[in-house]
């Protein structure tokens, strides 16, 4: 999908009634990640507010576009969830997504990981 185009995101895995959100929660992102995004991430933006110590995976591997709207959204998670003592990874990261947080500067700021794998591994080290 290209910038412009209509290109929409579509998250997966908040099914669940926010109330019923579990410590740990993984959702998938695909398209395009900017202020059209908004709307379709406020549901995971309120469960990242509500539960204390979730740990939350996002999977960006289907994420295709991302701009400082997107990035924002991001930060504001894993700080949402960072504050009520939790744990945000954002997971596999696309190389052009990657690339474009590369020139933003805020790699380091992001927990990004390669894989699930990476993510186990990354947390047996912080151990």
């Amino acid at each position: 999908m290209m910038r412009g185009e209509g290109a929409s995101l579509t998250v997966e895995g908040l099914a669940v009634p926010l109330g019923q959100v579990a410590p740990r929660l993984r959702v998938r992102l695909a398209g395009s990640l900017d202020h059209r995004a908004l709307p379709r991430l406020r549901p995971l933006l309120r469960a990242a507010a509500a539960h204390a110590g979730l740990c939350l995976r996002i999977d960006l591997a289907g994420v295709d576009f991302i701009d400082a709207s997107g990035v924002g959204v991001l930060l504001t998670l894993q700080e949402a969830v960072r504050g009520r003592g939790g744990a945000a990874e954002f997971l596999n990261p696309a190389p052009r997504v990657r690339r474009i947080l590369a020139g933003m500067g805020i790699t380091d700021q992001l927990a990004l990981l390669e894989s699930s794998a990476a993510a186990t591994e990354g947390r047996s080290r912080a151990a």
